[in-house]
């Protein structure tokens, strides 16, 4: 309850007929907050959230996608030997945020695009984040490395852009853990010694 003592209930809808429902039978369909905003949830075949649809302004519960706020999601085979998920935001019917995350096990990146609708990844305005994780029993799990490209900034201290390298300098970022001495709490760097190891290690 509220300090005025006002009931305030969060509302849970769910897929309920499984001839018209399909792959979203039995899962959550719609949540409702005390506030009144709603979001709405569509999945695939394993289960995943394929789409959310969110309240934008007063749209309502029904209201088209068209008018809403949309985030869809793919899980198809973007990377050998490793998973892959796409993820585009929508408002009004309008792209306006699209990312890649390729996860390797031991090494995620994520590509933030900055051409709407692009399916390049390695393309050069691309903003790339690459993690990599120890591999040692008493460290397993924790991050060993994170490495911004491609014109990210990593707040204070952290990394800037790297010109002329997107997706195509994640490559290198093997050398560039190799080369710096990087503790368990991962690395940080300015653009201009990562941009030099770039060119003397790399040879570019």
């Amino acid at each position: 309850m509220d300090p005025d003592t006002a009931a305030l209930s969060t509302q849970w809808f769910y897929y309920g007929d499984q001839q018209a429902d399909g792959t979203n039978y039995g899962r959550l369909k719609m949540v409702i907050e005390p506030t009144g905003f709603w979001q709405r949830y569509e999945y695939d075949a394993q289960g995943r959230i394929s789409k959310e649809v969110a309240q934008f302004l007063n749209a309502a519960t029904n209201a088209a996608e068209s008018v809403c706020r949309v985030v869809e999601y793919d899980y198809g085979p973007m990377a050998t030997n490793g998973s892959s998920e796409r993820r585009i935001e929508k408002l009004l019917g309008l792209e306006i945020g699209r990312q890649y995350t390729l996860n390797y096990g031991m090494e995620t990146q994520v590509i933030q695009c900055q051409t709407r609708g692009t399916t390049n990844l390695g393309a050069a305005d691309n903003l790339v984040t690459v993690t990599r994780y120890h591999t040692s029993p008493e460290s397993a799990g924790n991050i060993l490395t994170t490495l911004r490209l491609g014109g990210a900034q990593a707040g204070s201290g952290g990394l800037a852009s790297v010109p002329g390298h997107g997706l195509d300098a994640v490559a290198d970022v093997h050398l560039l853990a190799d080369v710096l001495d990087v503790g368990p709490h991962g690395f940080q760097a300015d653009a201009q010694l990562v941009a030099d190891l770039f060119v003397d290690v790399a040879g570019r």
